[in-house]
């Protein structure tokens, strides 16, 4: 392929579909990197000719990273997408990265694809290998990995759950508290930081859990046009909203424009009451709070994966708000299932 010097790194992404809960997971991450995916179905419209784009994608791509599991085998299109892969592959000079297997859980790496190093993205280091790999060959080429602080900072990322917390009494949080101060951003950001991790190393027989995180979109934006007083009222109502889905959630206000909801369940119930949530937001009423005001919110779900920190699990969900956010807002996305090793060594090293 002919690129200019210092363009994104383009990455394309070969899979089965029946992969495709796990490869948009790993799609959302490769985003945050600032990385550019081709996935075929952010990519392919209706009306495409799908072999004509897929030859396109792989001759301007980058790397092709081919991801293979226990049911990518089976013969079907996208062996005829490998093969398309492979002739590229041939044209590249020796020793350069080009193609990377992505093994998404143990199995057999096809006969075709052993002569390259795979991968293990089921593995919580496999995830920098990849990313090692990626700037290695993003520098051979002269390309870019941006280094995004949305993508990189996680220490960034728990300044934002974690704000105020020099300010938060060092008290045991009261049972009265967690269920009246819904809009109190300290009680919930101490919820999240002190509480939380205690309760869930306290009471081990908690292993399903997820955490959403919920970030009102431009809210500077509803402040200089309408006021403060009208953006304390979207966060009142906000609040109702989230309180219309039951007492079993402890949820609660815990950053300036954030909520979190903290459920006893597993991630396909958090993402629904994500999206249920989100659509309840956009369709209020808002006008009657003011003239053309319009509300939307971004939403960040993780399930918790023992036996990580609970704070890891909370970072994984700020991860998916950042991607949310990075989208144009009023989305729901999954964090990663890993943090980076970067992530979890800012980690360790905030709450030491």
């Amino acid at each position: 392929m002919t690129q200019s010097q210092d363009h994104i790194l383009k990455v394309f992404l070969s899979y089965s579909r029946e992969d495709k809960e796990a490869v948009d997971e790993f799609y959302q991450h490769l985003m945050l990197e600032g990385i550019d995916v081709w996935l075929d179905t952010q990519k392919i419209l209706p009306g495409h000719d799908w072999e004509l784009e897929i030859r396109k994608a792989v001759r301007d791509c980058d790397v092709i990273l081919i991801c293979i599991s226990n049911t990518f085998n089976q013969k079907g299109y996208r062996q005829h997408e490998v093969r398309i892969a492979l002739d590229q592959a041939s044209q590249q000079p020796e020793g350069e990265i080009f193609i990377i297997p992505i093994r998404l859980e143990a199995c057999d790496t096809p006969e075709s694809l052993r002569r390259w190093q795979w991968v293990d993205i089921f593995e919580p280091e496999g995830y920098e290998l990849l990313m090692r790999a990626l700037r290695k060959r993003a520098n051979s080429i002269s390309a870019i990995v941006p280094d995004y602080e949305s993508a990189n900072s996680s220490t960034e990322q728990l300044k934002h759950i974690k704000r105020n917390k020099s300010n938060n009494s060092k008290k045991p949080l009261k049972a009265s508290d967690i269920s009246t101060d819904k809009l109190d951003k300290n009680v919930g950001d101490k919820f999240l930081t002190e509480t939380l991790p205690t309760m869930i190393l306290k009471n081990k027989q908690i292993k399903e859990w997820s955490i959403i995180l919920i970030d009102i979109d431009d809210t500077s934006l509803i402040n200089k046009h309408y006021g403060f007083d009208v953006g304390d009222k979207v966060f009142e109502i906000v609040k109702n909203l989230i309180d219309k889905y039951g007492n079993s959630e402890q949820y609660g206000r815990c950053g300036d424009d954030t909520f979190y909801i903290f459920i006893l369940n597993n991630i396909e119930k958090a993402i629904q009451i994500s999206e249920s949530l989100r659509k309840n937001i956009k369709n209020y009423a808002w006008v009657d709070i003011a003239k053309d005001l319009s509300v939307t919110a971004s939403f960040g779900v993780a399930k918790f994966r023992t036996p990580e920190p609970a704070q890891a699990c909370v970072v994984r969900a700020s991860t998916g708000l950042l991607l949310a956010k990075k989208e144009g807002g009023n989305k729901v996305r999954k964090g990663p299932q890993y943090l980076t090793a970067k992530q979890s060594l800012d980690l360790r090293d905030y709450y030491s």
